[in-house]
């Protein structure tokens, strides 16, 4: 049974992808180092899962990270993200599905040696996400859910557009 995604969720950043896109960090290459570390078997022959990827900023990171990956696959609700993400991915390794976060169990493209959430997991609805995780991972996956702390304090821009 598919999960029903709130149109808030959905119709959060329409109109927004491509400025998303340019304005959103890069996510440091210290937490994928951290990720690739816990990870309990040899590279090669895997596929990770990118959970609220938007317009794929960190997919596209994991990527090129896990260079010996066969597939990193990225979800999303919202099509002018996954749009957008589509747009400005060149990795044949990597591709976009209009799913949501709730949806992943058993999903055709896992078992899945990680699965991450970066600044998404807000918008989901945890335990059916959990569950779904849990069973879309192979046995030592690595679950892990990223932010990226955002400095208004001393970044103008920011300041700017919190109204600090």
């Amino acid at each position: 049974m598919i999960s029903p995604v709130k149109a808030d969720t959905v119709d959060a950043f329409n109109g927004l992808a491509a400025i998303y896109d340019r304005s959103r960090p890069l996510y440091p290459p210290e937490c994928l180092n951290v990720l690739e570390s816990r990870l309990p078997f040899p590279r090669g022959s895997n596929t990770g899962l990118d959970v609220g990827c938007g317009t794929g900023i960190l997919t596209r990171q994991l990527a090129a990270h896990f260079a010996l990956f066969d597939k990193i696959v990225g979800i999303d609700v919202n099509p002018e993200m996954l749009k957008q993400a589509a747009i400005r991915t060149t990795d044949t390794r990597v591709r976009y599905e209009a799913i949501p976060a709730e949806n992943i169990g058993k999903h055709p493209a896992g078992p899945f040696a990680f699965i991450i959430a970066a600044s998404a997991a807000n918008w989901f609805d945890r335990p059916k996400f959990y569950s779904g995780a849990s069973a879309s991972m192979i046995a030592g996956g690595i679950l892990a859910f990223l932010i990226n702390r955002r400095r208004f304090d001393s970044d103008a821009f920011l300041s700017e557009l919190a109204g600090c």
